[in-house]
């Protein structure tokens, strides 16, 4: 931080990743907040992760996902939510589900049905992959990294993600209630 100009104003100037010359600080500060929350320091780097994103608020690194495991992790359900609402037209698994399971958290009925219902058009494999009693890493999809609505995505998503669902009282049944009934209006 101390290398810059005195004119920059935190919350308010940007680094868009857009910029090849701001890469080099947004990777540096992405790393330096994934490994805080290595340390299990997730409320600092809950404050890292937010950081990026005002930086960079088209997160072009995912710090959303990160973040928002974070609020999970700490219990913050509304704040959660609110970072999903952020991204509306978002693809990513984690922002889809977790906006659903946020919503169910929150006793928002409604919304939180509806938020799955979209989750679930998007990313059918997350869901199976969370009503599964017993998983199992598929091959890698590709060479180049974890494929979009691949099952590689929904076994991922289920490693980081699969325990606030089996934390949330009743939510797994929710889920699996959810699918009958939207196999019942097909």
């Amino acid at each position: 931080h101390s290398a810059f100009p005195p004119e920059f104003e935190w919350g308010v100037d940007r680094l868009e990743w857009a910029i090849l010359d701001n890469r080099p600080f947004l990777r540096c500060l992405h790393a330096h907040a994934l490994d805080v929350y290595e340390q299990k320091l997730v409320q600092q780097s809950l404050s890292l992760f937010r950081e990026q994103l005002s930086l960079n608020p088209s997160d072009n690194q995912g710090a959303r996902a990160m973040a928002l495991e974070c609020l999970f992790r700490l219990k913050r359900w509304q704040e959660a939510f609110d970072l999903t609402m952020r991204y509306p037209d978002d693809i990513l698994c984690e922002t889809l589900y977790g906006r659903a399971l946020a919503l169910y958290l929150l006793d928002d009925n409604r919304l939180a049905k509806v938020a799955l219902g979209g989750a679930v058009e998007r990313r059918p494999l997350v869901r199976a992959e969370l009503l599964k009693e017993k998983h199992r890493r598929p091959r890698p999809s590709s060479p180049l990294g974890v494929a979009l609505g691949s099952a590689e995505e929904a076994y991922e998503y289920w490693q980081r993600y699969g325990r606030f669902w089996k934390k949330a009282p009743g939510a797994l049944e929710w889920l699996r209630s959810a699918v009958k009934d939207s196999q019942v209006s097909e």
